[in-house]
């Protein structure tokens, strides 16, 4: 009789974190291009506020430099020398399912500057903050 109830309950068991493993792999699969979008606006925001030059570049497709050493370089300069303190979302806005534009209001150690609309991009097969084309 309890081998029965020990053979029952971890099949119930099985059974159940088995749901949950589908569930969670189906909600994260079905997850709009405007959610993923905004969520890898939000990891860069993350990123300029922290400091984190890395994780800056990974979501940042800046058209203002030839080569990313030199990217690398201007950006560790900004993250040492101005800080960015508040970075906010004002506006996200659909264009297709590979192009978004966001609006941010954003503040540094030194001043506010002032609310910038950029385009987020869908580029090999990731998100990315496209800077310099404005």
């Amino acid at each position: 009789m309890n081998r029965k109830i020990v053979i029952l309950s971890t099949i119930v068991s099985l059974a159940v974190a088995g749901g949950l493993y589908f569930g969670v792999t189906k909600s994260e699969a079905s997850a709009t291009p405007e959610q993923e979008a905004k969520k890898a606006v939000i990891h860069y925001l993350d990123a300029l506020k922290s400091g984190n030059v890395d994780e800056i570049m990974k979501y940042t497709n800046d058209t203002r430099f030839k080569d990313e050493a030199s990217q690398r370089k201007v950006y560790t300069n900004l993250a040492k020398n101005e800080r960015v303190k508040k970075a906010e979302i004002i506006s996200f806005e659909k264009v297709d399912d590979t192009h978004m534009n966001v609006e941010l209001k954003s503040t540094t150690d030194k001043e506010e500057l002032p609310q910038q609309t950029l385009p987020v991009e869908f580029l090999n097969g990731q998100w990315k903050i496209v800077i310099g084309n404005n």
